[in-house]
């Protein structure tokens, strides 16, 4: 019986790890900028390209794809889930 727990309990790493990588490429596959469409969705429609590469610059979305997966990876392991993009509030809180 302890075996079969414990089989169990070193399975389930894999699959989180799985569950892990199929959310990330889901966000990231979805079309659009969130960027974008959260200063399109104020009274600015006409945003400077500057404020938009700085603003993904504070969302770390600048970095290379394998290095966001690392910092998402980093944050879920210390069980920060970081803040909405689109509210700024915790994501624990919402």
């Amino acid at each position: 019986m302890t075996r079969y727990i414990l089989t169990r309990f070193f399975l389930m790493f894999p699959t989180l790890l799985g569950v892990a990588v199929l959310v990330f490429v889901l966000l990231r596959v979805v079309p659009g900028d969130v960027v974008e469409m959260r200063f399109a969705s104020g009274q600015n429609q006409f945003v400077d390209q500057k404020m938009l590469d700085a603003e993904r610059a504070k969302l770390g979305l600048d970095k290379p794809m394998w290095r966001q997966f690392v910092d998402y990876l980093g944050g879920l392991l210390r069980l920060d889930f970081g803040r909405s993009m689109w509210t700024g509030s915790p994501i624990t809180e919402e």
